[in-house]
């Protein structure tokens, strides 16, 4: 499995929107590598970055972090 499918994975089945250094902890993945990647899927209408509180490790500031955007995935599934 390559790296963007791995993280592309974790954002899918978790409801959590992450930093790309947790990310990169969680996926043993290098943090610059896991910030190409997911630059690249802000910019799909699949996922969305924005700017939060990270929910995972590094909990204690806002960050920009990457979600899955499972309501639109929803909306186009469903014909829309």
């Amino acid at each position: 499995m390559t790296n963007p499918e791995k993280i592309c994975d974790l954002l899918k089945s978790s409801n959590n929107a992450y930093c790309d250094d947790c990310l990169g902890r969680f996926l043993e993945i290098n943090r610059h590598e896991v910030r190409t990647i997911t630059s690249s899927f802000g910019l799909t209408t699949e996922f969305e970055k924005t700017s939060t509180i990270c929910p995972g490790q590094c909990s204690t500031r806002e960050k920009l972090v990457t979600r899955y955007n499972s309501k639109l995935q929803s909306f186009v599934q469903a014909g829309r």
